[in-house]
């Protein structure tokens, strides 16, 4: 390559980058579902959602977001400065950052 092409600018890097983590929001949500269905196939009463390492943090809000509101209540595993932290959570407002996990109790006794 002599130089670069006149299409590679910042803009467009930046759509791209955009296009493919709705893309990889998508192929998160499938992977989440099937590890729900295979946790009730498997009679887990709690299942743990681990979020692709690649996947915003705005992206991981709103499947977390998604799922509140499916499930009513959730805990939320966040990280920081290398402290895991577990918060329980029954209100879309208090969704904190840098989520890692989320673990959804299927079933109460």
């Amino acid at each position: 390559m002599d130089e670069f092409p006149p299409e590679l600018t910042l803009q467009n890097c930046k759509k791209m980058l955009e296009e493919n983590e709705k893309q990889l929001l998508k192929k998160n949500r499938e992977i989440l579902y099937n590890n729900i269905m295979d946790a009730i196939n498997n009679c887990e009463k709690n299942v743990t959602l681990h979020f692709d390492k690649k996947l915003w943090q705005k992206y991981r809000k709103t499947i977390t977001g998604e799922l509140l509101a499916i499930y009513g209540e959730i805990k939320i595993i966040t990280t920081q400065k290398k402290i895991s932290i577990t918060k329980l959570t029954t209100d879309i407002k208090d969704i904190p950052k840098n989520i890692e996990k989320i673990v959804i109790e299927l079933y109460k006794e």
